[in-house]
């Protein structure tokens, strides 16, 4: 297995690299390993599935994976027939206000108090 390691600013053990957390604050993995956009896109439709009508606010933060996981959600949320608001790089507190505008049926972020 071997030592722990450095990923971004945090140390895991080598175990835990290969585990996809889901917990009440969404999901958390190692991008491209665990996390993957499809990965994201069957969580979000689960997500959705519970939602009433209404668009989807998706927002992020500006990691270089955000550009991929934000298309592959537009792309699932437009083919299921949602409306989509895409806020781009947007704080969680911004993007909560676009949902209150837009009164939207719910967000999905990706922030790095919150991974998709």
């Amino acid at each position: 297995m071997g030592g722990p390691f450095r990923a971004g600013r945090f140390i895991l053990r080598r175990d835990m690299a290969d585990t996809l957390i889901v917990s009440v604050s969404g999901l958390r993995g190692v991008v491209g390993t665990t996390l993957t956009p499809d990965v994201a896109v069957r969580y979000a439709a689960a997500f959705a599935a519970t939602l009433p009508p209404g668009p989807i606010v998706i927002g992020r933060d500006g990691r270089t994976h955000g550009p991929t996981f934000a298309a592959a959600l537009r792309e699932f949320f437009t083919s299921a027939g949602r409306d989509v608001i895409d806020c781009g790089v947007a704080a969680t507190p911004t993007v909560g206000v676009v949902v209150r505008e837009e009164r939207a049926a719910g967000t999905i972020t990706d922030h790095s108090a919150r991974t998709i």
